[in-house]
């Protein structure tokens, strides 16, 4: 059921699938399948659940961000691709721990994501940038220079709460 409710809400969206490359949108939703097939109970698959929707949240939410956003230009593709990466660590996080809380699962699921992504060896523009975006959407403050880092941790900041699926 969830791997069919998966394909429709992600590859049946134009826009994402415009946007994404198609290597790194299976990626994505095979992790996340694979951490609902292997949620240790009931309540941890809620949890993956949760977030394969808040992704989407997210992503909604950074596409609205980027068209209002007149004062910087952000590669729409990167910045989608910066969305639906942003939390690639929680599955893993929510499957085995039950726990949206680094702090209580033992895993930083910023620091897991970026290091899942670089794992793969994405060949393409702008994958450095994606990661350092990822390793640093959930920090309270980025002071470098990567735009879609300073847009990961904006998006985050401006959106807590704002969407059903964003906070649990």
């Amino acid at each position: 059921m969830i791997k069919e409710e998966i394909s429709k809400l992600y590859f049946e969206n134009e826009k994402l699938v415009n946007l994404v490359p198609d290597k790194l949108l299976k990626w994505a939703t095979k992790v996340m399948e694979e951490n609902w097939d292997n949620a240790k109970d009931d309540e941890s698959r809620k949890k993956v659940e949760y977030k394969i929707y808040h992704t989407l949240a997210v992503i909604q939410a950074g596409w609205d961000i980027m068209t209002q956003i007149k004062s910087v230009e952000l590669d729409k593709s990167t910045g989608t691709i910066v969305c639906l990466f942003h939390d690639i660590g929680r599955f893993p996080q929510a499957a085995k721990s039950n726990s949206y809380i680094d702090e209580v699962s033992g895993m930083d699921h910023a620091q897991v994501g970026a290091e899942m992504i670089k794992k793969e060896n994405f060949l393409i523009d702008n994958i450095e940038e994606i990661i350092e975006a990822v390793y640093w959407h959930s920090r309270k403050e980025y002071l470098g220079e990567n735009i879609y880092a300073k847009f990961g941790l904006f998006q985050e900041i401006l959106n807590r709460g704002r969407l059903k699926y964003l906070i649990f």
